[in-house]
């Protein structure tokens, strides 16, 4: 991932702490899933993916940590918790979401509380509020909206790294 170093250490950070549980990170999409996975979206959405989250699935086929979930390449089942990994294709999920009545908006990963999206009337990635909508943090790519998503799954927080300085 051309330019993502900090991306990078915050998802071996997350590896690390995973395997101090005996835990990893998802095993790498394959090549066939993640060209399906963008030409399912062009198709659909008429949105090209970023090559930053299709460098993310090729690493990781999709994230469950601490709460924070960055959508995988498809849905999934992975026995040994029992679960399914969501795929990028969840977006479907939110078809009847009050906030994208006209389908403007693209999830890429949720939390318990809020959603980690693409709204496309802005072209802006978007920290949002499941229950109002309301975007509380805005981003211009990709790549920073994943790296809040990382930082906050590690519980790194802005305000606390300001006050830390």
């Amino acid at each position: 991932m051309p330019g993502s170093k900090p991306l990078l250490d915050y998802l071996h950070q997350i590896e690390a702490i995973e395997a101090q549980f005996d835990d990893k990170l998802q095993p790498a999409a394959s090549a066939e899933d993640i060209a399906q996975l963008a030409s399912n979206v062009q198709e659909i959405y008429h949105y090209k993916l970023p090559s930053t989250y299709l460098h993310l699935l090729a690493i990781t086929d999709g994230i469950d940590f601490n709460g924070y979930k960055l959508y995988a390449s498809k849905t999934r089942r992975i026995e040994e918790y029992d679960a399914d990994m969501e795929g990028f294709v969840a977006n479907g999920l939110w078809e009847d979401y009050e906030e994208n009545t006209d389908h403007h908006l693209l999830m890429f990963g949720e939390t318990r509380d809020d959603l980690f999206l693409f709204d496309r009337r802005d072209q802006q990635f978007k920290v949002t509020d499941k229950v109002s909508g309301d975007a509380y943090q805005t981003f211009d790519t990709f790549e920073e909206l994943a790296e809040q998503l990382f930082k906050n799954a590690l519980g790194i927080f802005e305000d606390e790294a300001e006050e830390q300085a």
